[in-house]
């Protein structure tokens, strides 16, 4: 057997590799769990495959939207076990580490419900007798209406200067030749400064967008068997506590 492999090769193995027999073959969709154990059996780091799958779920964010994504995003994940408060805890801190403008400290909303915020981001823990359901939520209105803005005024403002300096500079010169410089000028600013701002917007919460998944990612790991004990005491040291648990 040669030792080299070529890519037509490698490209056929591991579409062989990650197959997955199903009875439905009509459809296409894998769960975490199914999608995670194909990476892995593949040789491929747990961590750097979640890296990957939050960038290509968040790169499909905003298109065909011409103001870009909506400012309110969100991810979720479940696993198929009850949840106590301490369990809450320790995912709530895990949601944490991986978004720092969480504020800590959690509180039991509801029976089976646990949340952390801050003024625009939230954690959740709900849990039910049979299914845990984490979720990560942010809202980026602020932020999208600023960029957008910001950057749509800076333009119309640039391109206005530069509209009147290219009329002082022409053969011309005339009050009315710097005039229409200006205006031209400043409808091409205010045109290129929109663009740049949704590019700007777009680009910003597919960041966040990979960010709310890494730490669904994380919550959901927190409440699988036997994590407690990897994670040491960080419930007790550094998680929020709810109800002095």
């Amino acid at each position: 057997m040669a030792d080299n492999v070529g890519r037509e090769e490698l490209m056929l193995a591991l579409k062989l590799a990650t197959s997955v027999e199903r009875a439905d073959l009509s459809s296409e969709v894998l769960s975490s769990q199914e999608a995670e154990q194909i990476a892995l059996e593949i040789g491929i780091p747990l961590d750097e495959f979640r890296g990957a799958l939050a960038s290509a779920r968040s790169s499909r964010l905003g298109r065909g939207q011409w103001l870009g994504p909506s400012p309110l995003l969100s991810a979720e994940a479940s696993v198929s076990l009850p949840a106590t408060p301490r369990d809450a805890a320790r995912a709530i801190a895990e949601g944490q580490a991986g978004l720092p403008q969480i504020a800590q400290g959690a509180e039991e909303v509801a029976p089976g419900i646990w949340r952390s915020s801050s003024r625009s981001s939230l954690l959740q823990v709900a849990s039910d007798p049979l299914r845990t359901r984490v979720s990560a939520a942010a809202n980026r209105g602020v932020f999208k209406a600023a960029t957008i803005l910001g950057s749509t005024g800076a333009g119309g403002f640039i391109g206005s200067q530069i509209g009147g300096l290219l009329g002082v500079m022409s053969a011309v010169g005339s009050p009315s030749t710097i005039t229409a410089g200006i205006a031209l000028g400043a409808v091409g600013g205010l045109a290129s400064g929109f663009v740049a701002g949704v590019s700007l917007w777009k680009a910003s919460a597919r960041s966040s967008q990979a960010r709310l998944y890494q730490a669904v990612d994380r919550m959901r790991d927190a409440l699988l068997p036997g994590t407690e004990k990897e994670s040491g005491d960080s419930s007790e040291a550094g998680a929020p506590r709810i109800g002095d648990i």
